[in-house]
């Protein structure tokens, strides 16, 4: 991200400049800390441990970068969630030894989508998180579709979707 910003009598802050900027479009979420100490000004989109997508951004005052977590309002239902670069792949639920499927019911209302290495327990322990996203998707299938991303730990992430 690039570009200028003109204040007039105001000196910007981080605090003024967090409200003025948006997540970007990418949907790659990474779900690790990261313990990169580096000087090096790094943008990344995070799940973290209060269930909630934020993006670093890297601005210049003053000659210094620095950085800035903006919480993200909007996602992608198929998002891609990486864990140590790797990519934590959506798993199949197995209902017998011939039957998978990608989604598990809830009720008649919710269902689950788990990526990386979930155990039972990890996605019966789940429950909804504070920040619900509506589906960005306009096809008819999708309307009135909400979700949540739920991490139990950086290689398992449930996701539960229901419609409103």
């Amino acid at each position: 991200l690039e570009g200028s910003l003109y204040v007039s009598r105001y000196r910007p802050n981080k605090d003024t400049l967090r409200k003025l900027l948006n997540c970007s479009d990418s949907n790659i979420i990474r779900t690790d800390k990261d313990d990169n100490k580096s000087e090096d000004c790094k943008e990344r989109k995070e799940l973290n441990d209060e269930n909630k997508i934020v993006e670093t951004k890297c601005i210049l005052i003053n000659d210094i970068y620095q950085t800035i977590n903006v919480q993200c309002y909007n996602a992608d239902l198929f998002a891609t969630f990486k864990s140590d670069l790797n990519i934590l792949k959506q798993q199949k639920f197995v209902f017998d030894r011939d039957q998978s499927v990608n989604s598990c019911c809830h009720n008649s209302t919710h269902f689950y989508f788990a990526h990386g290495s979930c155990s039972r327990s990890d996605i019966l322990k789940t429950s909804p998180s504070s920040m619900i996203y509506k589906s960005a998707n306009c096809g008819i299938i999708s309307k009135g579709k909400h979700f949540t991303f739920i991490k139990t730990h950086p290689n398992c992430i449930v996701t539960m979707s229901f419609y409103s």
